[in-house]
């Protein structure tokens, strides 16, 4: 735990929600906090772009996040593309100690995390760096960024389900299924990883790589 400091180079502030909308829009609490419902009389809690409620007629932007009593409505912050992801990953790289080139980094992470949130990718960064403090590792590597997006797509490792061998045999014909399905379907999304390590509710998963597409055709939505 005293590694994870030192991983991620940062202070972890106390704020109350009251607070955090006087800095956002300006004035004082007297206006009220529009984060989600009971936040603002929890204790410490994070609070992510993906989590705010906007004004009615208001603006893009995280002022647009924090409305006055009785002026909010739900607004809802859409994902981003590959670039987004991209520009996303490079604030939550920023302070973290590793010796990868950030830049190409955030690409690389951009490309193998579709359909991510600002959250998600927050998540990410953040539990890399808990993985290289519990390996007692002096920085973050590629691994340890490949073992979080797994972490937040299919769950924590569950190390203590131990299958039987046929059950194993099982789960691994399954997803060799989805294997073999992916290569000879033409459009399939690429396939990226198969596991049949229990994670989560499952006792096995492929992880896939979707294209950002908007239109399809017929054959595409069959396969």
């Amino acid at each position: 735990k005293r590694e994870i400091p030192n991983l991620i180079s940062i202070a972890f502030p106390l704020l109350f929600g009251y607070y955090i909308y006087r800095m956002l829009k300006g004035g004082g609490a007297a206006g009220g906090c529009n984060v989600p419902p009971g936040v603002c009389l929890q204790s410490p809690h994070k609070v992510y772009p993906d989590q705010g409620a906007g004004r009615a007629g208001g603006g893009g932007g995280l002022g647009g996040m924090f409305g006055g009593f009785g002026q909010s409505t739900a607004r809802i912050i859409n994902k981003e593309d590959i670039k987004g992801r991209a520009s996303i990953f490079r604030v939550h790289l920023g302070p973290l100690k590793t010796s990868l080139d950030k830049v190409q980094l955030s690409r690389k992470l951009a490309a193998h995390t579709p359909g991510f949130s600002g959250a998600d990718i927050s998540n990410v960064c953040n539990e890399a760096a808990l993985i290289a403090a519990r390996d007692a590792a002096e920085e973050i590597s590629q691994k340890n960024f490949e073992q979080a997006i797994e972490r937040v797509v299919a769950g924590m490792e569950k190390k203590s389900q131990v299958l039987q061998p046929e059950e194993k045999k099982t789960v691994a014909y399954h997803e060799a299924g989805h294997a073999i399905a992916g290569w000879f379907l033409e459009y399939a999304d690429p396939l990226l990883k198969v596991s049949i390590i229990p994670r989560g509710k499952g006792l096995g998963y492929a992880q896939y790589l979707p294209k950002e597409q908007y239109l399809y055709s017929k054959e595409q939505l069959l396969d």
